[in-house]
């Protein structure tokens, strides 16, 4: 099975040294072609047998179930299985963290395999001089990004900026791939489209048109509060896929630059664990300064690109200062949400016999609240009058209880299913933006 294992692929994961990070984002884009990493593996130890078993499943040509198999009984025996309580290095928190997982060992493998392999076929791509173009092409999925989609038969020049940032793997789960085209090929696939078999539902298949030019990019605004970074991120591409796993590890220069990043990125990470920076970095009263900074300079500058990219940066901070203040607002909200839940949860919901017409409940007092002092007046009555039975007597001033006990009980259920209603619709209307 070796023989058909790319080499290259191969000894990308082989070389990788071992990084522990407490969340994905402490090891970020290019550091990735250096550092084996898995989030909450904190233990060399750990990190050593996931990187052995990936390794070990590349060279074997195991499947997901196989490495699965080898793997979990080692994990679970070392205690990095299931949810557990742990402290973040950076922040100082103590968060309940997802450890080992089938679902995150089905991660760890696909996102490993992928790039490993994509990287490989960058590598060997770039060393033909037969094949002096790449054609993306989206994978076996049943659900496709719709991105991906429409760059699926694009053929470019190996050397095209397009595959700077859209090289795949290009998301969490994405399996699209490369493939190198000779111009003869490529010619073919101008003439005749792109031979495609059929999509796992059944759907497609046929020939897909070849597209020679690249598409507008779009970016969207990303903030990696771990990294204190604001980036650009073309659109269709998950934060942290935004490179090209190629490029940045080819060669003696690219390895030493990632090298060079990577022990850059070790000595913030553990400068910041250590100094346990102030959380004011990012509260909404330092965004909001920031910002009132800047429209200050903005007014006092008359150079109109040094105008552009502080209106620039204010819009970073203001889409920054906008985004806390909506996790702020749903975070309250959904902690209203849970306390009212529990205390509705807890209420018992009473019948009532003998004081209505027919039974009522505690959850009927809004339709029953404007009669019920007349009917506490009606029994009442009956008792001042007189001359009545005992028996009698005993049952008005339970209805009298009872109607005092209801609208208390009534009143208070009422107002908490209001105010429960009140919150959830709250939380809705900020989900859908409005």
């Amino acid at each position: 099975m070796a023989d058909i294992i790319p080499k290259e692929a191969l000894a990308y994961l082989k070389n990788k040294k071992l990084q522990p990070a407490f969340s994905y984002k402490d090891v970020w884009h290019e550091e990735h072609s250096t550092a084996f990493t898995v989030a909450k593996a904190m233990r060399l130890d750990i990190l050593a047998d996931l990187q052995h078993a990936v390794v070990d499943a590349m060279e074997k040509g195991q499947s997901f179930e196989s490495f699965k198999k080898n793997i979990k009984p080692v994990l679970q025996q070392k205690g990095w299985w299931g949810k557990k309580e742990m402290t973040d290095p950076l922040t100082g928190k103590t968060v309940n963290a997802q450890l080992g997982s089938d679902r995150r060992l089905q991660t760890i493998y696909r996102v490993n395999m992928r790039s490993a392999y994509q990287k490989g076929q960058y590598e060997r791509a770039m060393a033909s001089d037969l094949h002096p173009y790449l054609m993306y092409r989206i994978g076996p999925s049943v659900h496709h990004r719709e991105e991906h989609v429409s760059w699926d038969g694009l053929i470019l020049p190996k050397d095209d900026p397009f595959w700077d940032s859209r090289f795949p793997p290009n998301g969490w789960d994405c399996k699209c791939y490369t493939r190198a085209v000779t111009e003869a090929r490529k010619k073919q696939y101008e003439e005749n489209g792109i031979p495609t078999a059929p999509h796992l539902d059944g759907t497609g298949g046929g020939n897909v048109p070849a597209k020679i030019q690249a598409p507008p990019v779009k970016y969207k605004t990303y903030f990696n509060e771990r990294k204190g970074t604001v980036e650009q991120v073309p659109e269709g591409i998950d934060p942290t896929f935004n490179w090209n796993i190629g490029q940045k590890s080819a060669g003696k220069d690219g390895n030493k630059i990632s090298a060079q990043k990577l022990e850059e990125s070790k000595k913030n990470y553990e400068a910041a664990a250590a100094a346990k920076p102030k959380k004011e970095y990012l509260t909404k009263k330092k965004l909001q300064g920031d910002i009132a900074d800047l429209d200050a300079q903005i007014k006092g500058t008359s150079d109109g690109k040094t105008a552009a990219d502080l209106a620039a940066k204010k819009v970073e901070y203001q889409m920054l200062l906008d985004k806390k203040s909506l996790a702020a607002d749903k975070k309250k909200l959904t902690k209203e949400q849970a306390a009212l839940q529990k205390e509705f949860d807890s209420m018992s919901v009473k019948t009532y016999s003998g004081i209505c017409k027919d039974d009522v409940t505690t959850a009927d007092w809004q339709d029953k609240s404007e009669s019920i002092q007349a009917k506490k007046d009606y029994f009442q009555n009956k008792l001042n009058a007189g001359g009545i039975a005992d028996a009698d007597k005993v049952k008005f001033e339970q209805f009298l209880k009872d109607l005092d006990e209801f609208a208390v009980e009534g009143k208070h259920y009422s107002e908490v299913q209001a105010a429960l209603k009140k919150v959830q619709g709250s939380l809705t209307s900020l989900k859908k933006g409005v």
